[in-house]
């Protein structure tokens, strides 16, 4: 305020430069008929009527392209012959500038943000509204190849011109022709953000992009649902959610009004697909199935790509309850139904279906492999990343370091597209692997970081599988605190899971119980393993395998020797019966030094069982693994050697005393 105050005094002369060697200032006027604005910005407003007439009107009409302008933009502004009151304006410092921009132009800048709000106050409502038309015009014929560089600004100046319109009066025509214009280039504006990964800019374009669609309902509920996938997908969930459904509610009520109306069929289809895939990630299978089968129950006549993309989903929300006996075909057909079509719908579609494939068991690491190129091609992103992820974490000939690199990259990928989600997912595939590798403290450090950023954005299947790769690090170091911690989260989202749990879930849970124990708290889960549950299913991932040996571990340790070798005898059963999955090499350390804990318990052979668990432990670089192999050999078998290479395992991972004993 001071600073443009003395610029101003001196501009009009009030304040004068006084002469010799010390120079100065003083009034050149009487104290009392000074000028004294109330605001800065009555300043810049008196700065503004002292300009001569050229460049007030330069500095007025440039106002509306924003505090930079090109000169180029003059013209549409009606500013035919500008250099004069350029000129001026530059040596009252009202502009810096000039500045040459990539494509040759002259840009000029307003000193500050208030000079040029005052130059557009000046501004009549009249002349505000046909002045950014005329630029909005004039930016969609000029642009060319570089239109999505300044789609933003366009629609802006479309919005500006349609708020400017009298809200009395007005031409209905003028307005919904406005409307419209702004709408469209809001939508290519959030594609270019997109391009770019701006996620939250695309976010709030479609939100402004919506709220001009206010009056028309199905526009504005397709927006809304765009919107919301991206919001699910990156950032808020549980908002993502809210857009989906209110997009999902008024489609649905227009197709039942009218079920031969396709476009509200089209819109209800999709909507049900993008609310089932968010409420799997809110791990609500359950809901996520029944939606599907309901949408499906009402279009799912004549049998489309539409109809293909509910089915695939509605496979992989039933896999969740452990259903495999007809996901498999319901994907298979689903893929008919879209294959040749859009070819990001077909892409999505063959995700789910390599997604059911791989939990029924069939081998598809080139499935993946063909997705991840296909996707990529696609630039969709979240679904490259999973095909990257899902390829290394089924693929039982990848060693652990590869697929951790694959991991990683896929994390970066997933990060630099702003895809917060999927990033924090593949955050638990690298604090798995690292736990087999025995980095210990570095996968802990990732998967607090990422536990805090799944709380923050609802990200309910992220968390319950970062905490299950989380977990046995920190019973083996008997960390009370951080698991006292995971059930206070589970005990809040208990009812999102389906009930009955999957086997997976059921494992877990388990191991998780058996785990509180370990160090002092009460169960979260409370449901009793069997046999049969414990060897139903048959994953890579490393946490699962660190599960079965927690279960396995806890009924050696209770003394029911027998079912804890019919049990390992059914689980590696269940891992061999398809030469097309072979176990992976921490997968055969982990079944050895299981049979080395439950020989010890029947008095012979644990000795073989234990070296040769070593062996694989060493060919798999799992360290923990190998300690606990050491530990397994009976008294007197293990070498100094031997005892002083599990002492620095133990020590470097700094597992509790006595973690790794055998079960006894």
């Amino acid at each position: 305020f001071i600073e443009e105050l003395l610029r101003s005094w001196i501009s009009s002369g009030a304040l004068a430069a006084e002469g010799g060697d010390r120079g100065g200032w003083r009034l050149a006027v009487a104290p009392e008929s000074v000028p004294l604005p109330p605001t800065v910005q009555a300043i810049y407003a008196a700065q503004l009527d002292d300009l001569p007439a050229p460049a007030r009107l330069v500095a007025r009409r440039a106002s509306v392209a924003g505090r930079r302008f090109a000169v180029r933009a003059l013209e549409p502004l009606e500013v035919p012959d500008p250099a004069e009151g350029l000129d001026r304006l530059r040596q009252r410092a009202f502009l810096r500038g000039p500045e040459a921009d990539p494509a040759g132009d002259q840009i000029y800048a307003y000193r500050h943000v208030l000079l040029r709000d005052a130059g557009y106050a000046s501004l009549s409502r009249a002349e505000r509204g046909r002045l950014h038309l005329a630029l909005a015009i004039w930016l969609e014929q000029t642009a060319g190849i570089d239109v999505a560089r300044v789609a933003e600004p366009i629609a802006s100046h479309y919005e500006a011109a349609l708020a400017a319109l009298p809200g009395v009066g007005a031409d209905p025509d003028e307005r919904l022709r406005l409307t419209d214009a702004a709408r469209s280039w809001l939508e290519r504006a959030a594609d270019a953000a997109l391009a770019v990964a701006g996620h939250d800019a695309a976010i709030g374009l479609l939100g402004r992009a919506a709220d001009l669609a206010a009056g028309d309902d199905r526009e504005a509920a397709r927006l809304r649902l765009r919107r919301g996938e991206l919001m699910a997908s990156s950032g808020n969930i549980s908002a993502g959610v809210d857009e989906i459904q209110a997009a999902l509610e008024c489609f649905r009520t227009a197709y039942r009004a009218d079920p031969s109306d396709m476009v509200a069929r089209a819109g209800y289809g999709n909507a049900a697909a993008a609310m089932g895939d968010a409420m799997i990630e809110q791990i609500r299978a359950i809901e996520a199935r029944d939606l599907v089968a309901e949408t499906l129950a009402e279009i799912g006549q004549p049998e489309d790509a539409l109809v293909g993309r509910l089915l695939a989903l509605h496979a992989w929300a039933k896999v969740f309850q452990g259903d495999r006996e007809t996901t498999v075909a319901e994907v298979e057909r689903a893929l008919e139904l879209v294959r040749g079509g859009d070819p990001r719908v077909e892409i999505q579609v063959r995700g789910w279906r390599a997604s059911v494939r791989t939990e029924a068991q069939i081998s598809v690491v080139e499935e993946w492999r063909e997705l991840e190129v296909m996707a990529r091609a696609q630039g969709m992103w979240a679904v490259a990343v999973r095909a990257l992820l899902m390829r290394f974490g089924n693929d039982p000939a990848a060693s652990a370091r590869d697929t951790l690199a694959a991991v990683r990259s896929g994390f970066d990928l997933a990060t630099n597209h702003g895809l917060t989600e999927v990033a924090s997912g593949s955050s638990s595939l690298i604090v798995g692997t690292q736990l087999g590798l025995g980095e210990w403290d570095e996968a802990l450090a990732l998967g607090f970081e990422n536990v805090a950023l799944a709380e923050r954005n609802a990200y309910s299947r992220v968390l319950f599988r970062i905490w299950m790769a989380l977990a046995p690090m920190l019973e083996a170091r008997g960390d009370r605190d951080q698991l006292a911690r995971y059930a206070t989260w589970f005990d809040t989202v208990r009812s999102m899971f389906p009930e009955p749990p999957s086997p997976y879930a059921q494992v877990h849970n388990a191991a998780i119980d058996r785990m509180m124990a370990t160090v002092g708290l009460p169960p979260v889960n409370g449901r009793p393993m069997t046999v049969e549950i414990l060897a139903t299913e048959a994953y890579n991932n490393v946490e699962y395998v660190a599960a079965l040996e927690i279960t396995i571990r806890d009924w050696l340790a209770e003394g029911a020797s027998d079912r804890a070798a019919e049990a390992l005898e059914r689980i590696e059963l269940s891992y061999r019966d398809d030469d097309d999955f072979p176990p992976t090499l921490l997968i055969e350390a982990s079944f050895a030094l299981m049979h080395a804990w439950v020989l010890r318990a029947h008095g012979s052979g644990a000795v073989e069982a234990a070296r040769t668990s070593a062996d694989w432990s060493r060919r798999a670089e799992a360290p923990w693994w190998l300690a606990r192999a050491i530990r397994a050999l009976p008294d007197g078998e293990a070498t100094a050697e031997e005892l002083a290479e599990a002492a620095e395992i133990e020590g470097r991972l700094r597992v509790r005393e006595g973690a790794s004993a055998p079960p006894v």
